[in-house]
């Protein structure tokens, strides 16, 4: 059965008002002895290939439930059937298919891959006044009450960019400069960033279209004019945060504009672009050090707080779902912890909704009104709807790439690093150590940019304070010396120095700032 940490607590049922649909009082799923899930699968068409991932893990979930007694509801123990229709990647086919689905019993339809074709699915599923939760679909205008949808919801998560603005609030910024990159307006994106920097104190502009910086462009292809007249105009609001919402930014792009501009900012955000990933790392070279993004769910998630009863611990669900599928665990694209999500959401609302409405045969609001309440954990992230939008909170870390590594800095209950804030490339410019153009030539070792650093002739640094330990620790710090030394070193490179200089490394300045 789906274990305790897969209800809403007591308050949040109590919360849970009566549906006056009641229906009889033969149990939650009326007259059926089973459960079943209506999936949506991309099995023909231009998805079949990228959403190879999708139809094992949500077998593999359901697997794993029903080994656990499968879902009870109202003292029941219900097994898992799933049935599969094909969208066929096509709107109108997935339309057909949710309609099929749902004269086939299903009394939840998962599903599925795409906006585009995520509309077709969820038009019919609310002319049918049936719970929909869709797999990976970001767009607006879909899901959610606000948009004709009220039983449709998706687990792909734009309000996870929020957790970035709260990273760099904490870490002390006072303004933001959002930039919208994405190749057309996508104003769902902006409006809750827009409400978050508000609520966060956070000064910021009318977010700027930046037309055409999408999907690993180049300045050969006109990409990069569009991104120097966007963060001049940044500049010249003189903001804290350079914020670039966008799937596939350029990082190295946005950092060589800067650098010609003669304006870095304090902290750069690029929470599409996956820092925490060797490959972004490795494409960007020195462009993303101390940059902060959201990173896409990993094995690597901490037990605490995602882990339940029945997939464990990220890594536990990640392991024993890679030997299903017989490959490795780092073979695994991340967006099975999409489809996970919307399998454990479905069968944890059936479960509240049961407890919400005992002795009562469930309505499909009845279990609406469950999604939009619940807030458990899973290792795939916090199980949590907005009931306006649609959107579900699926796991996405703030990671940010300090000169060690990369970090986890936000949330705080599961970062293992202060934000390093302002960044070494800001502290850089601020001193005048860091010349306007100059990018570090790097060698790239196991995917992890980095360069080799001499450094000579250095100043006497500043005695270490108590008081700022943890983050003296993210940095290579010169102790206090009586004379001229020579130390080889290596650090992950934030820009070049004046000519004359071969490196730098970053130490601390009179205020205890980084610089280099």
């Amino acid at each position: 059965m789906v274990r305790s940490s897969l209800l809403l607590t007591i308050a949040a049922v109590a919360a849970l008002t009566l549906s006056p649909t009641t229906v009889s009082a033969v149990g939650c799923l009326g007259d059926d002895a089973e459960l079943v899930l209506g999936v949506l699968h991309p099995a023909s068409g231009k998805n079949t290939v990228k959403a190879g991932w999708y139809l094992p893990t949500v077998e593999h979930v359901v697997e794993k439930i029903n080994e656990n007694g499968g879902v009870t509801c109202d003292g029941t123990d219900y097994p898992i059937r799933v049935v599969f229709e094909d969208d066929g990647s096509s709107p109108d086919v997935a339309g057909e298919a949710t309609r099929s689905l749902v004269n086939a019993g299903a009394h939840v339809v998962i599903g599925t891959y795409a906006s585009s074709v995520s509309k077709g699915a969820s038009l019919v599923a609310a002319e049918l006044g049936r719970v929909l939760i869709g797999v990976l679909a970001s767009s607006g205008g879909i899901f959610g009450a606000d948009n004709g949808a009220p039983l449709s919801y998706t687990v792909s998560s734009p309000p996870s960019y929020k957790d970035s603005l709260r990273a760099v609030a904490h870490a002390g910024a006072t303004s933001v400069c959002l930039l919208h990159t994405t190749d057309t307006p996508m104003d769902h994106l902006f409006d809750p960033l827009d409400e978050a920097a508000d609520e966060l104190g956070l000064r910021h502009n009318s977010h700027t279209f930046v037309d055409g910086a999408h999907e690993h462009g180049s300045a050969d292809t006109g990409d990069y004019a569009s991104i120097k007249a966007a963060i001049t105009e940044c500049a010249s609001g003189a903001y804290d945060v350079l914020f670039a919402v966008g799937t596939h930014t350029p990082v190295d792009m946005y950092r060589t504009a800067c650098e010609e501009i003669g304006w870095v900012p304090k902290i750069m955000v690029f929470p599409e672009s996956n820092i925490g990933d060797r490959t972004v790392v490795a494409r960007s070279g020195a462009a993303v050090l101390d940059a902060l993004s959201s990173a896409k769910w990993t094995p690597a998630m901490p037990a605490v707080p995602y882990s339940d009863g029945i997939l464990g611990t990220a890594a536990e669900f990640a392991s024993s779902l890679a030997a299903s599928m017989d490959m490795a665990v780092d073979d695994l694209n991340s967006n099975v912890a999409s489809a996970a999500y919307a399998v454990l959401a479905a069968t944890a609302a059936i479960e509240a909704a049961g407890v919400a409405n005992p002795a009562t045969e469930l309505t499909q609001q009845m279990i609406g009104d469950a999604l939009s309440t619940l807030s458990v954990y899973s290792p795939v992230g916090k199980i949590s709807f907005d009931a306006a939008s649609g959107y579900g909170e699926l796991a996405r870390l703030v990671v940010q790439h300090q000169i060690e590594g990369t970090y986890t800095v936000y949330p705080l209950d599961a970062a293992d690093r202060d934000v390093h804030y302002p960044s070494s490339l800001y502290s850089a410019y601020r001193d005048g150590v860091v010349a306007a153009g100059a990018m570090c030539d790097t060698e790239r070792e196991s995917g992890n940019t980095q360069s080799l650093a001499r450094v000579e002739g250095l100043a006497t640094a500043a005695t270490i304070l108590a008081g700022i330990a943890c983050l003296l620790a993210l940095m290579i710090l010169v102790r206090k010396s009586s004379g001229p030394s020579t130390t080889a070193v290596k650090v992950k490179s934030a820009g070049c120095l004046k000519p004359e200089t071969e490196a730098y490394v970053v130490g601390l300045d009179d205020n205890g700032d980084s610089k280099a």
